[in-house]
């Protein structure tokens, strides 16, 4: 269906157009991620085109949340991944230090007792933060609630992740320490990750759960009709 004055909005063609330019500049520079970044720009577009300029902009924050659907680029990755392996690491050790665990951290490795494991850039965390905070941005966009807490909820996406994939690396090293390599390697590569977005999960419910107890709303009882005896208790 076109606008609701029955005109289609030939501005909306200036960004499909810069969407089409930018995916041949992409190719000519074998850029994959700034090819898929035209995604929202050419939605966008169409929305536009069709509907007007104010559908657009409702529609835009649905239209930016398909940004997550293209991998970051290498660069980027490798400079988050970097300090989220490092923080793991340290984390990690600490914590089965505190398990009364023989942990020594030796850069991004985790030495227990004769077993090495090893916080690899696939074991950084990213991946989750990145799916999480899809997670994060897809219920603020769907659930209303209170700009304060679609904010705390966005912010607590970084430690949540962060703290479930310390919990994972934690659970994998006990098994090092108690079961072994084969085995060990099985699980902290499928069961821990399962059990690590389903741990976020729970953190993330949790958060709301708080959050809907933090501020009671208080409604006033309206009194009118009533006189100054039936007001008073008895």
């Amino acid at each position: 269906m076109p606008t609701a004055a029955g005109k289609l909005s030939w501005l909306g063609l200036l960004p499909i157009a810069l969407a089409a330019v930018v995916r041949v500049v992409a190719s000519y520079l074998s850029f994959e991620p700034l090819d898929g970044y035209t995604i929202p720009l050419w939605v966008a577009g169409v929305v536009w085109f069709l509907w007007g300029p104010r559908v657009m902009l409702w529609a835009l924050p649905v239209t930016l949340f398909l940004a997550f659907m293209v991998p970051l680029p290498w660069r980027i990755e490798y400079q988050l991944s970097e300090p989220m392996q490092r923080i793991a690491t340290a984390a990690s050790c600490w914590l089965l230090q505190l398990l009364g665990q023989p942990a020594v951290a030796r850069g991004l490795t985790i030495v227990v007792d004769e077993a090495k494991l090893e916080v690899e850039q696939a074991c950084s965390g990213l991946r989750l933060f990145m799916g999480f905070f899809a997670v994060s941005a897809a219920y603020v966009l769907i659930v209303r609630r209170p700009l304060w807490q679609s904010i705390v909820i966005m912010l607590a996406a970084a430690p949540i992740a962060i703290v479930s994939n310390i919990l994972r690396i934690t659970a994998t090293g006990l098994v090092y320490r108690y079961s072994g390599g084969e085995w060990a390697r099985k699980v902290s590569h499928d069961v821990a990750g399962w059990a690590m977005i389903l741990l976020a999960s729970a953190l993330l419910t949790s958060l709301l759960w708080y959050l809907n107890r933090l501020v009671v709303e208080v409604r006033a009882v309206r009194t009118y009709g009533l006189s100054e005896g039936d007001r008073a208790p008895r």
